[in-house]
């Protein structure tokens, strides 16, 4: 943990955590409080700082700063843009057995910060309204009953240089991380909400009050149905779990000319990506694999077979039969765009181009790798 600095005056709390001003340069404590239990509080410490550390693997630039002791963590002093962001996969259903619909494409709302229903110290006459046109550089508000207020809010007041969509695209990409992170898990992510600093990094903690999952082929409906913001996991398994969110360690093997230049650049974290010479396979067919093996959450390897016809492609079908992670194959004087094809009696895949042939694999490692399922 990190050298706990003393607390000078309280920035901001409310009924879950506090955030005080420290002796530290540029630095503040979030505190879990205790109202509600020190386990509570210890608990809910653990899934926020378990997350940043996750975010911080994934290169997403975080305002974390360690934590200071089993209720706390810092954070570096920032300005704040003036917006609550809430990501949403899933909606329920007014039925009476709240069925679930997924959405394909993200559902991102936007949310005004307000204090005591003040806006920048203009009354609002509601706190947090939603934005009914975020892309406007003047904003239409709108309250939990619908209606639109008729003051209109400067999108530069609350975003300053940020625009919304920077926010929107990095809110996306954070969500898609989690996503795939917990799905990694066996658990569907519902919903998040973020809130940024002005330099676009993550300023508010992901504890329990700010995400919701639930277990894959297994809607839990009834804890939602009574609170829209309870858990359909108790907070227990939640802490638990999120200490295996992370990472996964997975292999990518190009085997390329020598003045071939890559087709893409899959140097994502979690990722040990190699290239190596043609004359590499014929000589250690043996070795290759083992290393791939090496990686239980994923290898690919990618084979440039030269001409049609060749040694290259006998090797690389008898190499995919004795493996247990996929090989793709391309042909160097075929270079196409186009699909991707099985080899009739092996486990060998052809790909058009050198191109397809990595977007293939990436894709293939992307079904557990939350960086590059983002990305996709």
């Amino acid at each position: 943990m990190e050298k706990q600095p003393k607390r000078l005056k309280k920035v901001s709390g409310g009924p879950l955590k506090e955030v005080w001003e420290t002796d530290g340069t540029n630095s503040l404590e979030v505190v879990y409080l205790e109202d509600r239990g020190l386990r509570v509080a210890k608990k809910n410490t653990s899934i926020a700082c378990r997350h940043f550390d996750f975010l911080k693997s994934a290169g997403i630039s975080t305002g974390y700063n360690g934590r200071v002791s089993p209720t706390s963590f810092l954070s570096y002093r920032r300005d704040q843009i003036l917006l609550r962001i809430n990501v949403r996969r899933y909606e329920r259903s007014e039925s009476p057995e709240s069925k679930l619909f997924r959405f394909s494409e993200l559902v991102i709302e936007f949310f005004l910060e307000t204090e005591d229903k003040k806006f920048q110290g203009e009354d609002l006459g509601i706190d947090n309204p939603l934005i009914n046109n975020p892309l406007a550089d003047n904003w239409l508000l709108q309250g939990l009953d619908g209606k639109v207020l008729e003051k209109k809010v400067e999108a530069v007041k609350a975003c300053g240089n940020l625009t919304i969509a920077e926010i929107r695209n990095t809110a996306k990409k954070i969500f898609l991380l989690l996503e795939k992170a917990w799905s990694n898990l066996g658990f569907c992510l519902y919903d998040l909400e973020l809130r940024f600093d002005t330099l676009l990094q993550v300023s508010r903690a992901i504890d329990s009050e700010s995400f919701r999952i639930f277990r894959q082929n297994q809607w839990l409906g009834k804890p939602w149905l009574d609170k829209e913001k309870s858990q359909a996991i108790d907070l227990d398994t939640l802490s638990e779990l999120s200490i295996f969110l992370c990472l996964p360690r997975q292999f990518l093997f190009f085997w390329q000319d020598q003045a071939e230049a890559l087709p893409l650049n899959p140097k994502f974290p979690g990722l040990n990506f190699v290239t190596a010479r043609k004359e590499f396979l014929s000589r250690n067919i043996g070795p290759l694999r083992g290393e791939a093996e090496k990686y239980p959450d994923g290898a690919v390897i990618i084979i440039n077979l030269g001409k049609e016809d060749s040694l290259n492609e006998s090797i690389a079908r008898l190499m995919a039969n004795e493996s247990s992670f996929p090989i793709i194959g391309f042909y160097s004087d075929k270079e196409k765009s186009g699909l991707i094809r099985p080899v009739a009696g092996s486990k060998l895949l052809i790909a058009s181009c050198s191109k397809t042939a990595m977007e293939n694999a990436c894709r293939i490692l992307g079904q557990k790798n939350p960086v590059i399922y983002a990305q996709l």
